[in-house]
């Protein structure tokens, strides 16, 4: 698998702000990939649709978007 892109999905009760999102961004921006965080903090049906955008949005390929949270 060829990584190209990252969708962090953060946990319950955090934030696209969060020290842990910051660093993954940080880290798939150094390795030259595109990156986002959408923030989740939402009912589950909108969650799941800034998700779905999030990861359109990053324009790749699905076999070369990594997906962590």
């Amino acid at each position: 698998m060829t990584v190209r892109a990252v969708l962090y999905l953060h946990g319950f009760r955090s934030s696209p702000a969060s020290a842990k999102a910051r660093r993954m961004l940080a880290e798939a921006q150094a390795r030259g990939w595109r990156a986002a965080a959408p923030d989740l903090n939402v009912p589950p049906l909108e969650a799941a649709a800034r998700a779905d955008e999030a990861a359109k949005a990053l324009a790749v390929d699905p076999s070369e978007l990594l997906i962590v949270g």
